[in-house]
C-alpha cells in the first residue's frame, strides 16, 4: 500500500509542473548526443554549429517551442543570416507575443526601440533572432 501511495504522490508531483519540457546542454558535444533524435532536437532550429554553447529549449506539447544558444564564431552564422528568408522585427515580435505567457524566463527581453540591433530570419517554421553584440541566437516556433 505504501508503494502505491508513494507512486501516486510522485505522479501528482511531476504532473503539477507548468507543462513545459526543458532541455539544456553546456556545449555542442552534449547537444550532439540528441541531435539525431527529432523528438528531442526538433525544438532547436537546424543551424547549430560546433561553436555553440549554453543551449536551452522549452517546449509545450502541441503548442510552441523556444530555444536559445550562444556562439563564438560570427562567420558560421553570418552565412545563415545572409542566405535565409529575412523577416521584419515586427513579424518576429507579433509571433512571440501571441503566447507571451509561456515564454521561459531566459528568453530574450527586448524593447521595440532597440530592434535595429537584431537580425531576424525565418527558416521553415522557426522565427530566429540574433543579437550579434552578445553572440546569442533565440528562436521560436509554433508547432
Amino acid at each position: 500500500m505504501k508503494k502505491v501511495l508513494l507512486f501516486i504522490s510522485f505522479f501528482i508531483l511531476i504532473s503539477c509542473n507548468d507543462g513545459a519540457f526543458y532541455q539544456q546542454f553546456s556545449n555542442h558535444s552534449d547537444y550532439l548526443k540528441i541531435k539525431y533524435n527529432k523528438r528531442l532536437s526538433g525544438k532547436f532550429p537546424d543551424i547549430i554549429k560546433s561553436d555553440a554553447f549554453d543551449l536551452k529549449s522549452c517546449s509545450y506539447i502541441e503548442s510552441n517551442a523556444y530555444s536559445k544558444f550562444n556562439y563564438s564564431n560570427d562567420i558560421n552564422y553570418d552565412v545563415i543570416f545572409l542566405n535565409n528568408q529575412k523577416i521584419t522585427f515586427l513579424e518576429f515580435d507579433s509571433k512571440i507575443n501571441k503566447l507571451k505567457n509561456l515564454e521561459p524566463k531566459w528568453f530574450i527581453k527586448y524593447n521595440l526601440k532597440d530592434s535595429i540591433k537584431y537580425e531576424t530570419i525565418r527558416i521553415n517554421c522557426f522565427y530566429i533572432l540574433r543579437d550579434k553584440s552578445k553572440k546569442e541566437i533565440f528562436s521560436f516556433t509554433n508547432l
